[in-house]
């Protein structure tokens, strides 16, 4: 295993998250937005999140999130342009006893999580295997991580916020300051992470704040059920199967 590698390895292990600067240069950055701006603004995105708006208003298009991400496709050309197979890639390399397969869960935010800072919280996406089915559930084979591609810049005031080492806690962490990473980011950069890790995003009231997300986790039943549980939320809101759903837009 290169250095590089060992890092990589050693900072998902022991911190939970690791920053790939310059994963997109400049120009497909560019390129990339300009395909999130025309699929939004084409009324395709699946799901907008309109509380910005006060009643009475027209709803903006560059408000939202769209759930299906790079599954959507529609969006097939992005998902040639961001390439995910290369994390897959990585993710072996970097555990190199373990077998990696892209799981269900990929989103497009623009200007999505409304005004201020949300609260911490974990992307587990499994809840039935936990004692307390309010709870997230973390186990050691549960083992899904997110990558979030960042299309504009993100300083100490408006970048994701991480506590490391808390994908390894069943229990919830304190949140206090001086455990508290800032992941300053520029456009291009990519953090990896795993889904069991407390984060928050800061101001999501920042204009243009535009990210794509997708996922890869160990191939076992958790990653299964992970991606099921998406599936099945996602369907819970669109009243339809996402078979019938796409044979209607597509």
């Amino acid at each position: 295993m290169t250095e590089f590698r060992r890092t990589i390895q050693n900072s998902l292990l022991d911190n939970g998250y690791f920053v790939f600067e310059r994963f997109a240069d400049r120009d497909q950055v560019r390129n990339i937005r300009s395909i999130v701006v025309d699929f939004f603004e084409s009324n395709n995105a699946l799901i907008h999140d309109y509380k910005y708006d006060p009643p009475g208003t027209q709803a903006r298009h560059d408000r939202g999130a769209h759930p299906l991400g790079l599954f959507d496709p529609r969006l097939g050309n992005l998902r040639n342009m961001v390439k995910p197979e290369i994390l897959k890639d990585l993710l072996e390399d970097t555990f190199p006893t373990s077998q990696f397969t892209e799981a269900f869960h990929s989103d497009i935010h623009w200007n999505f999580g409304g005004t201020g800072t949300p609260l911490w919280h974990r992307d587990n996406e499994i809840r039935p295997f936990a004692t307390d089915a309010t709870k997230d559930f973390v186990h050691n084979d549960y083992n899904v991580y997110r990558s979030a591609l960042y299309l504009e810049d993100h300083d100490e005031k408006t970048a994701l916020q991480v506590i490391p080492g808390s994908h390894r806690n069943k229990n919830d962490p304190q949140f206090s300051d001086e455990l508290i990473k800032t992941c300053n980011v520029e456009a291009g950069d990519l953090i990896l992470f795993h889904c069991s890790l407390y984060h928050r995003s800061q101001n999501c009231s920042v204009r243009d704040r535009m990210i794509v997300f997708f996922a890869h986790g160990e191939e076992n039943i958790y990653t299964r059920l992970h991606g099921e549980y998406v599936r099945n939320r996602i369907q819970a809101r669109l009243g339809c199967t996402l078979e019938e759903y796409l044979a209607a837009v597509c």
